[in-house]
């Protein structure tokens, strides 16, 4: 019976979660993804409440939520924009999320089925990449997630990068809206794994299935990640020896005349070219980067409303211009709770976690946009792990003390 109990609150959850963005599938044809996710939050908070006793919350973590909602308010009501009640009841939504995991599934549980959900993504995309590099496949549907960006179901995968006919070529998506979104969580369930587990297996998998997004950002955390946690002198002429594997396939796509092969260059290889300027030659961000500089410009400390401007996302400034320097600070108000708690940890985790957040802040240049639901509770999984860990340190240190007084 508790097995079937804890097997329904695993597919609740991720029923919830899955129904919202970044997954792709609230923009399939006919998803209910309003009701699946009103409903979903309703049972929690009934299955929440049916328990005598709760699990306890944390209250740092309590007063970080409470402090954004708040400044979300006062946005509100001094800006008078409706779009801050939605961010606001998204919150509300990651509490109760979050009491939920604690009561019905354990946040260890909930980290291990992200990474498993996510590794299984991986493993369809580079399945159906191969399939259609050899064979050759058709998208099953297409929907379009911008007026001119459309993203391909494949069965086992989504991409918005499909090229048929005498060469065939895929960038796979998981379910996400496009590649780089994929590697940006696949990042996170490597960072997760790193943290709670430290499976070198999963970890090996997630690293291979993320190298075939072909995402430039996904290969500079992959890099920086590798010299941060994976780098040591028993496996350094590893290490070399796939540089000069990579030198070598640089070399061979550079001077081959094969058009395959030059397609082949173009989404790969070509994604890290610079121009004259020094900015990369491929960069489909640096008009919107330019349009959000100048709205920061003019709205420096609290930003730009909806209501004012469109603020173009996936860019450098993206947030920053959305809601200036001011609202950024509560914006990654995790982030900065992270730092904290990494001044309270003995010098050797400090490290480890001052690591992952590097790590995570690499992904602002491409995707700063750190939200939403599912994004909260990656923060929350690993703010709560280390608070753990600061907790049994302490138990630690006053078992320790009352010892001595006895």
């Amino acid at each position: 019976m508790y097995l079937n109990k804890k097997n329904f609150s695993f597919f609740l959850l991720w029923l919830v979660l899955t129904s919202s963005a970044p997954f792709i599938f609230y923009l399939w044809p006919f998803h209910p993804h309003k009701i699946l996710i009103f409903t979903g939050l309703v049972i929690f908070i009934l299955m929440i409440t049916k328990i005598p006793k709760l699990s306890k919350f944390d209250v740092g973590l309590l007063g970080v939520i409470f402090i954004q909602i708040l400044y979300l308010t006062f946005c509100l009501v001094y800006r008078n924009d409706s779009s801050y009640i939605n961010i606001v009841i998204q919150l509300v939504s990651l509490v109760i999320t979050i009491q939920f995991i604690l009561d019905h599934i354990g946040f260890s549980a909930f980290v291990k089925s992200y990474i498993n959900i996510i590794l299984i993504m991986g493993i369809g995309g580079v399945i159906t990449f191969f399939v259609h590099y050899f064979v050759g496949i058709h998208p099953i549907f297409s929907v379009y997630y911008t007026d001119l960006k459309a993203t391909h179901f494949l069965g086992l995968t989504s991409t918005n990068v499909f090229i048929d006919g005498d060469f065939r070529f895929m960038r796979f998506a998981g379910f996400f809206d496009e590649p780089g979104r994929y590697a940006l969580f696949s990042i996170f369930a490597i960072i997760l794994n790193k943290v709670y587990f430290n499976n070198r297996r999963v970890e090996l998998l997630l690293i291979l299935v993320t190298i075939f997004s072909f995402s430039f950002a996904g290969y500079v955390n992959l890099i920086v990640y590798y010299l941060f946690f994976m780098l040591k002198k028993s496996n350094l002429k590893y290490f070399i020896v796939s540089l000069l594997i990579v030198f070598a396939a640089v070399f061979y796509l550079n001077t081959s005349n094969n058009p395959s092969l030059k397609l082949v260059k173009k989404y790969t290889i070509e994604r890290f070219a610079l121009d004259d300027s020094g900015q990369l030659s491929n960069n489909n961000r640096t008009e919107h980067e330019e349009y959000n500089k100048i709205i920061f410009q003019k709205y420096p400390l609290l930003g730009s409303t909806k209501k004012e401007n469109k603020v173009r996302g996936s860019n450098l400034y993206a947030i920053i211009a959305e809601h200036g320097v001011i609202g950024s600070f509560f914006y990654y108000l995790f982030l900065v709770y992270m730092i904290i708690i990494s001044l309270k940890l003995d010098r050797r985790i400090r490290f480890i976690l001052i690591k992952i957040i590097m790590l995570i802040l690499l992904n602002v240049y491409h995707r700063p946009e750190l939200g939403g639901l599912l994004m909260n509770l990656i923060f929350v999984s690993i703010i709560l792990h280390y608070k753990y860990y600061l907790k049994q340190i302490n138990n630690s240190l006053l078992d320790k003390k009352r010892l001595q007084l006895n």
